[in-house]
């Protein structure tokens, strides 16, 4: 038998065993999938998780390198998702699973520590944000850095206490969990915002110069949060953008 690959697939081909799953919300599972051998990565990057059927989807990595011996990815079910069923439902632990990657331009930079960071993700973008929280505070990065977690609905907010608790060790880090719900009669859990992430946000942060910003999510909210975030005085190449197109 002869598998046939792509030269620049080839390159960046692994495969890994899966070590957990956890489902985090009722349509959120967290893979925990075994660190293959040379395998190099930037926390906030993302990787193809490919089926052997050639059946590929880009999820981004919520893992810390050279801190976390693992790979960490968050897979939201999507209604009729052909990956993100399958991923849920039929990977079990000790499957394995093709990986391409890593890929993209959406990590944390060490290169200037005092440089404050401000991180938009919505649902599932709060995975890149959390390893490039993970990789800031691993350096000792010194400036502040504000994460706004935005979902429609309170269910949507995921690994609250693990990013309060985050806050709590680390006075330069401040998280801020969004809910976006019209519904009169939502009732907000502790230190929750009613509004989206990305209008809260630049609320709050109205000059951008010097800064660094991510923005990871809906494509919608990405595209907008660009702009606005240009138009507060951050520089284009400090503005990381990773928007989640939804594919069936």
């Amino acid at each position: 038998d002869i598998e046939v690959v792509k030269v620049e697939d080839a390159r960046l081909l692994k495969r890994a065993m899966v070590l957990t799953k956890t489902w985090l919300k009722p349509d959120i599972c967290q893979l925990i999938l075994e660190l293959p051998r040379d395998f190099e990565y930037r926390a906030g990057q993302f990787v193809n998780l490919r089926q052997a059927s050639g059946l590929s989807r880009s999820y981004s990595l919520a893992s810390v390198p050279g801190l976390d011996k693992h790979l960490e990815f968050h897979v939201r079910r999507m209604p009729g998702g052909r990956m993100s069923n399958w991923l849920c439902d039929e990977l079990q632990m000790g499957n394995t699973i093709e990986l391409i990657g890593p890929v993209g331009d959406h990590y944390y930079n060490p290169g200037n520590p005092q440089q404050s960071l401000l991180l938009i993700g919505t649902g599932t973008g709060l995975a890149p944000m959390m390893g490039i929280v993970g990789e800031a505070l691993a350096n000792k990065h010194a400036g502040d850095i504000y994460l706004y977690h935005g979902s429609h609905i309170m269910q949507g907010l995921y690994l609250e206490a693990k990013l309060r608790s985050l806050a709590e060790q680390h006075s330069n880090f401040h998280y801020v969990p969004c809910v976006s719900s019209n519904e009169p009669d939502l009732v907000l859990e502790q230190d929750v915002q009613k509004g989206r992430a990305d209008q809260i946000a630049f609320t709050r942060h109205k000059a951008l110069e010097r800064w660094q910003v991510y923005l990871c999510g809906n494509p919608n909210m990405v595209t907008t949060a660009k702009r606005t975030a240009y138009i507060a005085g951050a520089a284009v190449k400090d503005i990381h953008a990773d928007p989640f197109e939804n594919a069936v």
